[in-house]
């Protein structure tokens, strides 16, 4: 907290975007488990090419084995177990735990 102190910009972009604030979108953040059983199991955030499917963005992955990737690259490979860190807007969070549901759930 003491840094965000020191760092007026953070801390007014922060407020932003944890409040509604006007014409800037409201933007969220979700932890979403990745399952043996969907679809993005197994395949990259590029592959997945999540950014223009769901307009959302992972900011890091929590990796099965508890190491963490913080801002992971288009290469990072999601596993089961894994739990990613999106943030985005209400409906963009939406698409992202969409695209990491399980096989066969309902839309």
């Amino acid at each position: 907290m003491a840094n965000i102190v020191l760092k007026p910009q953070v801390a007014a972009f922060l407020d932003i975007v944890t409040t509604a604030g006007g014409a800037v979108p409201e933007l969220q953040f979700e932890e979403i488990v990745v399952t043996g059983d969907c679809i993005a199991s197994g395949r990259s955030i590029g592959d997945l090419r999540i950014r223009a499917h769901t307009g959302a963005l992972v900011v890091a992955i929590r990796k099965h084995d508890g190491s963490l990737d913080v801002t992971p690259e288009r290469d990072a490979v999601f596993e089961t177990g894994d739990v990613l860190i999106g943030v985005g807007t209400t409906e963009e969070l939406a698409k992202l735990e969409q695209l990491f549901a399980p096989s066969g759930a309902a839309a």
